[in-house]
């Protein structure tokens, strides 16, 4: 309320990874709002599932979940980003439409995919600004995650070095 009187432009934007049904309580009321608007996780999620898998069950079924919600509850919609290494699906959901979940999001891209792309966006930012420096630091890196994880998952990081995670 106190920041409505000081600076009404300002909007409060937040960020929670729930099922749609959850999500109306950090918008507060109408009357009292609390978050005006919340990065939409479950939607990233779905949209970009339905895009790889070209099935729209999932994304259907959340959607008519958010348009359920009271007219108070504003979202920002993206395609991908960070989160989606965690795939938030909803697994209910997917039981209900006959999708296995754990399949699925092997489908949609397997946690080895999102720490290459993590390693080799980290090497190249790294050997960008810091020249032959970054590209030592990328190699003790890597060093270090094989000692802590092994040769094989080293490997299955290097070999996503010449990937473009633009067109994937």
């Amino acid at each position: 309320m106190v920041l409505e009187c000081v600076c009404p432009a300002v909007i409060l934007k937040g960020e929670v990874v729930m099922a749609p049904k959850e999500l109306a309580a950090y918008f507060g009321t109408p009357e009292k709002p609390e978050c005006h608007m919340l990065y939409n996780v479950s939607t990233m999620v779905n949209l970009w599932g339905a895009l790889a898998s070209r099935d729209t069950r999932l994304l259907k079924a959340q959607l008519d979940a958010l348009h359920a919600l009271p007219g108070n509850c504003w979202f920002v919609n993206y395609l991908r980003c960070h989160d989606d290494i965690g795939w938030g699906l909803d697994e209910a959901a997917e039981n209900r439409l006959d999708i296995d979940p754990q399949k699925h999001k092997e489908y949609l891209k397997g946690f080895d995919y999102h720490c290459g792309h993590n390693f080799k966006t980290y090497s190249d930012i790294c050997t960008s600004i810091f020249g032959a420096g970054g590209a030592a630091i990328s190699a003790e890196a890597l060093r270090r995650f094989s000692d802590t994880y092994g040769e094989d998952m080293a490997d299955v990081l290097v070999s996503y070095k010449n990937t473009d995670f633009n067109l994937v």
